[in-house]
């Protein structure tokens, strides 16, 4: 079950750029599938804006809906999804179901797990990229080249990986200006694998959630002090 809806803002409550956004996104889903909103249409449409590939149903999506999309979604900081059996609401409540609108940081967690339960096999530095795509921060080229310089053979390590963003964030804080991102990605890729946990035990070895040992304490990389 995902666990969007302690984030989620219902379609009463949205901005005009929010309702601008849900628009949008289900003019793409209408025009590609006759549909309103197909199952789905969230993840579509941030595929298309990731990879480039706009082939969605019936035809391709638009390139200029996209660009606004990604434009109303970095100026208004989130992404639009459907909230309903599937997010906890069940079917007593259909008059509940719908868009929601929802911070970029929980989406992008959502985004991460929905790509990995589709077998997507990608190495730390490839989740990276992923992630960091859209973000509304100018400091994301800067930090993900300096963080593949930085690992070099170590780039399949995702705790080192984490481990070299936080350094970035506090090294670097007031020329970023906003490092929120930064440290939030590094705690996606310092998640536990058994149970998603991010709690450490106090030697920074252990997951406390599940008691696991899929977390440790990253040795700091090469050169790094």
């Amino acid at each position: 079950m995902r666990k969007l809806i302690e984030w989620a803002k219902p379609e009463g409550q949205f901005t005009e750029d929010e309702r601008k956004l849900y628009d949008l996104m289900s003019d793409i889903s209408e025009d590609c599938w006759c549909a309103g909103w197909m199952c789905g249409n969230e993840y579509a449409i941030w595929d298309a804006l990731k990879t480039g590939d706009r082939q969605y149903g019936m035809m391709e999506m638009d390139s200029d809906l996209l660009a606004e999309v990604a434009r109303l979604s970095a100026k208004t900081g989130g992404w639009i999804v459907w909230i309903d059996a599937e997010d906890g609401i069940p079917a007593e409540r259909i008059d509940e179901w719908g868009p929601y609108f929802i911070p970029l940081h929980p989406w992008l967690k959502e985004y991460g797990e929905h790509m990995e339960e589709k077998g997507a096999d990608m190495t730390p530095i490839e989740k990276l990229r992923s992630l960091a795509r859209m973000i509304p921060l100018d400091c994301w080229s800067s930090a993900i080249t300096e963080v593949e310089d930085e690992m070099e053979r170590e780039a399949g390590d995702p705790l080192m990986v984490a481990h070299s963003l936080r350094r970035i964030s506090k090294e670097r804080a007031n020329e970023f200006n906003d490092t929120f991102y930064l440290g939030y990605v590094a705690d996606m890729l310092e998640q536990c694998p058994k149970c998603r946990g991010s709690s450490l035990d106090d030697e920074f070895q252990a997951c406390t959630t599940c008691a696991g040992t899929g977390k440790r304490m990253p040795h700091a990389p090469k050169g790094a002090e």
